[in-house]
Formats: C-alpha cells, structure tokens, sequence
C-alpha cells in the first residue's frame, strides 16, 4: 500500500476514518485514545505514547531549570529597569541633546558644548 492508497475519508460529524491496515500498523484499535496536533503544515495524529517520545526527542539535551533560571532573570532585569532605570540615563540623554544641538550661528560650526 503507498501512502495515497492509506488515506481514509471523513466519516459522521467528529468521526475520521483510517483504513484497517494503516490502523493495525500504528497500533490504533477501537476506543485508544489519540491526539490531533495542529501544525503549520497540517494535522498530526498520535496516539498519547507517540505525542509523549516526541516530546521527549525534542527535550533532549535541554536543561529545563537552567533555562527556567536564565529566564527569570531576564524578566526580573526588565523589569527591576522598568521601575528603576538606570541612574545616569537623564544625564546621558541630557548630554545627547547637547551635542546635537546646532553650532551658534558665528561659531565655528562646532557643537554648541555651553549653555
């Protein structure tokens, strides 16, 4: 069978059909629970075993409390910088907007630098 004779159809409302031999194949019988998972390239059908090893496969390697921590701390940095920005950050942005006001006519054409 190539995987154009194994489509099934859609049967009643809330009902898909799978032909008998690509059910035997995936271990799929009657009143097994299985999970539809939407991608952006269409619908994946597993039974929970086959959703749980994907799961897993795709964890490996992959510190989950190290990546918790890192986490954290960057939002608790956002956010602590929300509340408290930086203390020179007025006085940078003072110092800014002086040196990119225009020169004083009958100056040299450097940067106004005096207020």
């Amino acid at each position: 069978m190539d995987e154009w004779d194994a489509l099934g159809n859609h049967g009643r409302p809330g009902r898909l059909v799978v032909l008998a031999e690509l059910r035997q194949r995936a271990g799929l019988y009657e009143g097994r629970q299985v999970v539809l998972v939407e991608t952006p390239t269409g619908l994946l059908l597993l039974t929970r075993e086959q959703l749980r090893e994907l799961v897993r496969v795709g964890l490996t390697g992959t510190n989950l409390v190290d990546q918790l921590l890192a986490d954290r701390r960057v939002a608790a940095t956002a956010a602590r910088n929300a509340r408290h920005p930086h203390p020179f950050a007025k006085v940078e942005d003072e110092i800014l907007s002086i040196i990119r006001e225009p020169a004083i006519e009958g100056n040299s054409g450097e940067p106004n630098t005096h207020q």
